[in-house]
């Protein structure tokens, strides 16, 4: 930000981006669309330190547009972390791939989305899990674990981003939702045009 003052937009490719460079880039005003790669080793070293770093820190205050990407043991508790430090009160576009989707750590990301600076603005939430799981890894009439069930309770905190237009979710793990979720998110978001 010191050397690029009117930087506003950066797509690392496929780079991962560094710690510091991320803290770098954060702490650019004029920063308004960050597309990016997170790598747990590389970005952080393999030290969950980081991340807990990262989910105390202050960045991105113009954000409008996050496309983070992560692999290689970056799931979406990186992601979360991310999303705590963005304090951009204009963040309307986000869109996290990351593997290793638990119920907890979605149902997580979507509390932590209700609670964010920009839920008055938020217009466009794509959340997908990259395709690295093995398939099979629950069959019809295995007795899974309730825990590992994403239901209607993760996504009922979403009723409360009143202006999404657009809803995009793919992850490789059970869920259990009827059409009376649906039905209360298209309520809740009269602006929707895709889903």
């Amino acid at each position: 930000s010191y050397y690029l003052p009117n930087l506003t937009t950066v797509d690392t490719g496929v780079y991962a981006v560094t710690f510091p460079a991320l803290l770098a880039l954060g702490e650019s005003s004029k920063l308004v669309d960050f597309s990016f790669k997170l790598d747990m080793r590389q970005t952080f070293g393999n030290d969950s330190r980081y991340v807990e770093h990262l989910s105390r820190q202050a960045l991105f205050p113009s954000l409008i547009t996050a496309y983070p990407r992560s692999d290689n043991g970056a799931g979406f508790d990186m992601h979360i972390a991310l999303l705590h430090a963005i304090r951009s009160p204009t963040l309307a576009f986000l869109d996290v791939c990351a593997p290793s989707a638990t119920a907890e750590n979605i149902a997580v990301l979507f509390r932590t989305l209700v609670n964010h600076p920009s839920k008055d603005v938020f217009a466009s939430l794509s959340v997908q899990e990259p395709m690295y799981r093995e398939f099979g890894e629950y069959d019809v009439g295995d007795n899974i674990p309730s825990t590992a069930i994403l239901t209607e309770e993760a996504f009922l905190p979403l009723c409360s981003l009143t202006k999404i237009r657009e809803f995009c979710f793919s992850a490789y793990l059970p869920i259990s939702v009827g059409d009376d979720l649906v039905e209360r998110l298209t309520v809740a978001w009269p602006e929707l045009t895709e889903l």
